[in-house]
């Protein structure tokens, strides 16, 4: 259809957007990297259109934070010493990928069993220019 040829249907943009998605995700559970979702299905073939991806205990970070404190577990100075660590790998093993996420905040990591944070919305990934970031680092 011509609306299809000029990706001016909103339903052909949602697709497209969703299997670029998965191919990232692909790219991040090969490496079978801790700190990323691991997808488990995704449905391409009716509106609206999502991603399954593994269970997470406490959700995002965003709403365990927003927790009333009477329901969150006590948190050590090194748990949340280990959460940063977790975004911080997980964002340096994007770099590895040729990856950069253009969107790091609470409601886009996941906590996992063992407060294991889980970078994700893989809409925010871009591409690194590998050349610009030699040249950066050239320089310094």
């Amino acid at each position: 259809m011509k609306n299809h040829l000029l990706e001016e249907d909103p339903e052909f943009q949602a697709r497209n957007r969703l299997i670029r998605d998965v191919d990232n995700i692909r790219r991040l559970t090969a490496s079978q990297h801790p700190n990323f979702p691991v997808l488990l299905g995704y449905d391409s073939k009716s509106f609206p259109y999502h991603l399954i991806t593994e269970y997470e205990k406490w959700g995002d970070l965003l709403q365990f934070v927003r927790m009333p404190r009477e329901r969150e577990p006590h948190l050590k100075p090194i748990d949340l010493l280990t959460m940063l660590i977790d975004i911080s790998e997980a964002l340096l093993h994007l770099e590895v990928l040729g990856f950069v996420h253009r969107s790091v905040m609470a409601e886009n990591v996941l906590l996992g069993e063992n407060y294991t944070c889980k970078l994700s919305n893989s809409q925010s990934y871009g591409s690194l220019l590998m050349d610009h970031i030699t040249t950066v680092r050239d320089k310094n």
